[in-house]
């Protein structure tokens, strides 16, 4: 399997969640590289909180590039971003998808979404962080 672009993977993330947070977008590109092994070339902070300035770069390039909207919210002190994918990001994937491999790691991801279900932030966050005690354990 040939390798698969980090802007091309957190594309089919964003289509196959439809909008999804920069909060929540950090915790899942975490698991699914910790636990899945997906292959991501973004290094994480993980206290105190998880976080990618990575993915960060990533999300922005894909704004600039009008691949993903952003929109941002923000309640009392709480701000956060929520991305999407636009119609150029769209027919971006389109093409991408006719490759088997990219198409093979679009199913793979919808599958471990699917496994993850909408689970609340403060669970992305626990099963985060085991990943980062049991690799502290190591």
């Amino acid at each position: 399997m040939k390798p698969i672009s980090n802007t091309v993977i957190i594309l089919i993330i964003a289509k196959i969640y439809g909008r999804i947070s920069a909060s929540r977008l950090h915790k899942i590109v975490y698991i699914f590289k910790m636990k899945y092994h997906i292959p991501l070339n973004a290094d994480y902070q993980t206290s105190p909180s998880i976080y990618s300035s990575d993915l960060d770069y990533i999300l922005g390039v894909l704004v600039a590039f009008d691949l993903l909207d952003v929109q941002i919210i923000s309640r009392r002190e709480y701000v956060d971003r929520i991305y999407r994918v636009t119609e150029k990001g769209e027919r971006m994937l389109e093409d991408v998808l006719k490759d088997e491999d990219a198409e093979r790691m679009f199913s793979q991801l919808e599958l471990y979404i699917r496994e993850m279900g909408e689970l609340p932030l403060s669970e992305l966050v626990a099963l985060a962080k085991t990943f980062t005690s049991s690799t502290l354990l190591k």
